[in-house]
């Protein structure tokens, strides 16, 4: 065989390898695409499902509704209060009215997310929290 058919040969072999590699790696690329969707809902169960997820997810139902009763106590307790002058305890009534809300709209967006959060509140908490604004006769129920 001439040097010339040698490098020839050596040219094509080389051309060869270099295809083989570009279409394994453009396969590759497409596979992983394809397969994207799969995965990542495969690896998006494995981690709902996790035990620490499971636990801390029926905590965090627990722990807001706690949170929506305590502000509500806080309500109570300074409605009660004489001490205070009646600026201040309109102006700390009205505080403790914003963050109750806020704790209401977080506990029910958590309860609407019915693909993670939802599944794992316990069954005896409240599917949903009431957003009229309390009045002191609407208490929160978090039995559990």
């Amino acid at each position: 065989m001439s040097t010339l058919a040698k490098v020839a040969v050596g040219i094509v072999a080389l051309a060869a390898v270099i295809g083989l590699t570009v279409g394994l790696d453009l396969f590759g690329l497409w596979y992983r695409g394809a397969t994207a969707p799969i995965r990542g809902k495969s690896d998006a169960e494995v981690e709902i499902e996790s035990a620490p997820s499971r636990i801390q997810r029926y905590e965090e139902f627990f722990a807001l509704c706690q949170s929506v009763q305590t502000k509500e106590d806080q309500i109570l307790a300074l409605e009660a209060n004489t001490s205070m002058n009646d600026q201040q305890k309109a102006t700390a009534i009205t505080a403790q009215h914003a963050a109750r809300a806020q704790l209401v709209n977080e506990y029910n967006a958590k309860s609407a997310q019915a693909y993670t959060s939802a599944r794992f509140k316990d069954a005896g908490l409240p599917p949903s929290i009431d957003r009229t604004p309390f009045t002191g006769t609407n208490l929160t129920n978090c039995k559990g």
